[in-house]
């Protein structure tokens, strides 16, 4: 008799089995069980803009489709070539497309056994339970990251009394906001220029109210914002309340779900642009939301969300997978002749693909081979690799920070970890430019596990990435170009 119910979690001699590299799995469905929720814990999903400059002017990805607590994956479709199968990623002309699909959840189970190590690094390969967590979240490690209410369990058409704990360094960011279909009645709670905001309209004309000081600061703050009638009050911790009232005659408020704590779903954007003067997700903890004294209770829907942990440092953090989980850091890149690219990487295992860009025929790919360092360019005219091989196999895993620079200059390869430079690679005079038009992918590929070309290890990246810098200009780092289970921003340290 064939088992009928849910699996998940599985291990084989020690290491965890990845369902979705399966070939076959007749009658079999790869995502959520029904019947409810294992963990309290959410998923990592949709990939918001950093402040940081774009690295190259480069098409918006056409990510406009929206997930909840499942994780982005690239849809590729292929095109023959007369050697190989490579993913078609050129645009409209071509097959490749972003889509989101439902898939598996990343969960984090109270009853996971201790943590699993492999290549005998010393950070485990997926991060560890925090035991000092509290009661908040982590929002903008992923596109639209937010939570949606269904309802709030508590009054609010005549008064109300929120309350949430923030914790931001952020210049702008939403915190709470609902309105009605019309966008006459509002409330809103979102931070501009550094400083809190407090919006309600009962539908005859807004109230706003602006904290003294700046709140961006890196600490909880204690925000309570309370309505009675048309009159309003916005605390920050122990200041003096801001007070006001809202136009008009009407002092009743008929708002309608969803509420949104912490950003709002992107076809609401504009309205919202529209309604307070920004739709940027909020960047940093919320917690302890309250209504009228009591807990507001689960939300219906979690989105891009984790935990929010004190142990964490900045970087782009790239869970076990098959190549799915990757970060898109140029639409189109040609690298030609030259080209510099420097990282600083902690990785979680001896392998994986760091970065890598293709053309139809031509390709660069940088890799973590068993612990050893590959830089290998390819070029109808000849290819020209260099590898850095460190004193144990391990010792790239070691639970610090390690600096990558690759370098190609005309027919010649250069690599150095940490500053200490591999053998230079030197080809023939003809094996000078790279012809690429393909995107520059880091942490993972579409095509990893399916051949990729240069590829020796064929494997995911698992840990964290940062500073990455191609031909000295910095790589922005925002959530909008990650995919799968990436999180932008912070990576775990446990």
């Amino acid at each position: 008799t064939s088992f009928v119910g849910c699996v998940g979690d599985a291990t084989l001699n020690g290491v965890i089995i990845n369902f979705a590299n399966t070939t076959e799995r007749p009658h079999a469905f790869l995502g959520k069980c029904k019947g409810g929720d294992p963990s309290s814990a959410p998923s990592i999903v949709e990939p918001k803009p950093d402040a940081v400059p774009p690295l190259l002017p480069a098409e918006t990805p056409d990510d406009n489709l929206e997930v909840s607590t499942q994780f982005n994956v690239i849809d590729v479709d292929v095109e023959k070539d007369s050697e190989e199968e490579e993913p078609n990623l050129e645009g409209r002309g071509g097959g490749y497309r972003d889509e989101l699909t439902t898939t598996t959840e990343l969960t984090t189970s109270t009853q996971r056994p201790t943590p699993l190590h492999v290549d005998r690094c010393q950070l485990p390969y997926y991060p560890a339970d925090d035991p000092d967590l509290d009661n908040s979240w982590r929002f903008g490690t992923a596109k639209n990251s937010r939570l949606e209410y269904r309802s709030l369990n508590g009054r609010y058409k005549n008064d109300y009394d929120f309350q949430i704990d923030v914790k931001t360094m952020a210049d702008e960011g939403i915190i709470f906001y609902t309105s009605d279909p019309d966008n006459q009645n509002l409330i809103a709670v979102y931070v501009s220029d550094g400083k809190l905001h407090y919006k309600f309209d009962c539908g005859t004309g807004p109230a706003l109210l602006v904290s003294e000081k700046k709140i961006n600061d890196n600490q909880f703050h204690l925000v309570i914002f309370k309505r009675r009638g048309s009159y309003g009050e916005l605390m920050v911790d122990e200041e003096p309340p801001v007070t006001g009232y809202s136009q008009g005659d009407t002092e009743t408020m008929n708002v309608s779900p969803p509420f949104y704590v912490g950003g709002v779903q992107q076809d609401a954007s504009g309205k919202v642009y529209n309604m307070i003067g920004t739709n940027q997700t909020f960047s940093g903890c919320l917690g302890n939301f309250m209504v009228n004294g009591q807990p507001v209770g689960e939300p219906i829907n979690k989105v891009g969300v984790i935990p929010c942990s004190k142990r964490v440092e900045p970087g782009l953090f790239f869970y076990p997978g098959n190549g799915s989980n990757l970060f898109r850091a140029v639409d189109k890149f040609t690298v030609g002749r030259t080209i510099d690219i420097q990282m600083d990487i902690k990785p979680r295992s001896t392998s994986g693909h760091l970065l890598s860009v293709h053309g139809k025929r031509d390709y660069l790919v940088l890799e973590m081979i068993n612990g050893t360092v590959k830089f290998l360019v390819k070029t109808a005219k000849g290819s020209i690799e260099t590898s850095f091989e460190p004193t144990n196999s391990n010792s790239l895993c070691d639970g610090n920070w390690h600096n990558i620079r690759a370098v190609k200059q005309k027919n010649a390869v250069l690599l150095s970890v940490d500053h200490k430079a591999a053998p230079p690679g030197i080809g023939g005079k003809n094996v000078a430019g790279v012809l690429s038009r393909h995107p520059i992918f880091i942490g993972g590929h579409p095509m990893l596990g399916k051949r990729l070309r240069g590829s020796t290890s064929q494997t995911q990246y698992v840990g964290c990435i940062t500073n990455i810098h191609i031909n000295m200009r910095p790589v922005n780092l925002g959530p909008e170009r990650a995919y799968g289970q990436v999180t932008s921003g912070v990576c775990p340290t446990i």
